[in-house]
């Protein structure tokens, strides 16, 4: 057992929920019950995570933004914490969301995704 996961273990004995990110960015483990259905990005293999620093703001300079790895656009930006790299929403121009649309939102996520693709660098 490595020491990660004796951690993990101890974290989990004691109640506390568990998150951990792998080097390449990618949500290793997940508390198992936290939020992993087809409205979140937490299960789906195309969520990574990237350094979002905010230029001359060198408190935040740890920050983190999702990514799809799938449309090259982001998904949510500015996490400070690893609470915050899990339950993130869907996002409607999610390819893996299982709904339909009505013609507005349709428009909507369009409008967004263009948005987030030009955040994704």
């Amino acid at each position: 057992m490595t020491k990660m996961q004796k951690e993990i273990k101890e974290m989990e004995a004691a109640g506390l929920d568990v998150v951990a990110v792998d080097e390449d960015g990618k949500l290793a483990y997940v508390t198992g019950g936290i939020n992993q259905d087809e409205n979140f990005c937490d299960s789906c293999p195309y969520l990574a995570f990237r350094r979002d620093p905010e230029p001359g703001d060198w408190l935040h300079d740890n920050d983190q933004k999702a990514v799809c790895e799938t449309k090259k656009a982001v998904i949510a930006g500015a996490l400070e914490k690893p609470s915050e790299m899990v339950n993130i929403r869907t996002p409607l121009w999610c390819p893996r969301l299982k709904c339909s649309l009505t013609e507005e939102e349709e428009k909507k996520a369009k409008e967004r995704l263009s948005f987030d693709k030009s955040r994704y660098e």
